[in-house]
């Protein structure tokens, strides 16, 4: 089986937000990633740097290659991650497509077309929200990571979003950590395969 790398962003602009990475005073502010043994997170306040220490730990060659879990990443994650790094001058190795198969639940993230499939370096990737979608349809529940990882009988954390910084920054990092920690379980309660980037980009 391989590996599965969890990997969910958190953001920030100066207006309390952070849902446009277009905009000048956004920046990614933590970055975390589980594999079922432990969560490493990248919180540097230098944006820049940051993105070169996630890079250069998904793409070391000690990092088995492996397939990358989000929820809603073809929507945010990745675009996020795709503006943030050109706009900062990083290049990550994301390789993506715009799909009609990641279509947004809404719509586009700013300054993106669609949603995407990617490849990041060796690793394929996967959306677990398209995987879960019609479990959460079918529960009448809202389609979310942390409605359907309560419905499933996790217990993520939950904290209102749009005021991020009015928490610490150990609880930021708890609060991150959670969201890879039940992102990487529903990952392992679902079969995955219909819904890996690698069958769109081949």
């Amino acid at each position: 089986m391989p590996v599965h790398y969890a990997v969910d962003i958190e953001t920030w602009t100066g207006d309390g937000g952070g849902l446009d990475p277009t905009v000048e005073s956004t920046r990614i502010t933590s970055v975390a990633i589980y594999s079922g043994d432990a969560a490493v997170v990248f919180d540097d306040h230098d944006e820049a740097r940051l993105l070169r220490s996630l890079r250069n730990w998904l793409l070391d060659e000690s990092t088995e290659p492996g397939i990358i879990v989000t929820w809603n990443g073809a929507n945010f994650d990745m675009p996020f991650l795709m503006t943030r790094s050109a706009l900062c001058g990083v290049e990550l190795g994301i390789h993506g497509v715009t799909s009609a198969e990641r279509a947004p639940k809404y719509q586009a993230c700013p300054g993106h077309d669609g949603g995407y499939a990617v490849a990041w370096g060796a690793h394929d990737h996967v959306d677990l929200m398209y995987a879960w979608r019609e479990y959460a349809d079918a529960a009448g529940i809202r389609h979310g990571l942390k409605p359907v990882a309560q419905h499933a009988g996790l217990d993520p954390i939950v904290v209102d979003a749009s005021h991020m910084e009015a928490l610490s920054i150990a609880e930021q990092c708890a609060y991150n950590i959670s969201d890879v920690e039940v992102t990487w379980r529903l990952a392992q309660m679902v079969d995955i395969t219909p819904w890996l980037d690698s069958k769109i980009l081949s």
